[in-house]
């Protein structure tokens, strides 16, 4: 597969899915800005969720560079990102409905732990089969897996602690982009 295209495909997406998002806010019940502010909760998820699915892309961006060979496996793989990435608006509306409630503050974390393991998988398909591209450090992984494995059983019992720990998440990885950085 040529890799213009597999980007190509992977960006129109992508703004498909921040258009969904951006469809899924709740419409104020009135003219005022009071009734536009009764729905922070939504529009509060809504921002988080299109810094989270910017940055992400990025990532994807920087990540496709210096890419020379795409495998049907790195199609797959980028498909199954994308997939599990599709399903992020439909969550955060839901969060953002409930943000008290367990169940959809759970799923939204939970598809936020799914969304990183299958970048991952994608990152290590990607150093496998392009021999110039190698993999910066595991201990960002483990950080991270570690992290959101934690968030997502502590919504159990606190259910907005999946939204605030994904915020605090998103602005550590911009903050430590080098940490994590792959090395071409």
């Amino acid at each position: 597969m040529n890799k213009g295209r597999l980007e190509a495909y992977t960006d129109a997406i992508i703004a498909i899915i921040v258009t969904i998002l951006v469809l899924e806010l709740p419409r104020p019940n009135s003219y005022t800005f009071l009734s536009l502010f009764a729905k922070w909760q939504s529009i509060a998820v809504y921002i988080l969720t299109f810094v989270i699915i910017m940055e992400v892309w990025l990532n994807h961006h920087n990540l496709f560079q210096k890419v020379k060979v795409i495998t049907t496996s790195i199609y797959w793989a980028n498909s199954i990102w994308l997939l599990s990435m599709s399903l992020i608006p439909f969550a955060a509306s839901w969060a953002a409905r409930y943000p008290n409630h367990w169940q959809p503050e759970f799923f939204e974390t939970f598809l936020f732990l799914l969304w990183s393991i299958t970048f991952n998988l994608l990152e290590l398909l990607v150093s496998k089969h392009n021999s110039n591209i190698e993999l910066g450090t595991v201990t960002y992984r483990v950080i991270l897996f570690s992290t959101l494995t934690i968030l997502l059983l502590s919504t159990l019992f606190i259910p907005i602690i999946g939204i605030l720990g994904n915020a605090i998440l998103i602005g550590l990885g911009m903050s430590f982009r080098d940490f994590r950085k792959i090395h071409f």
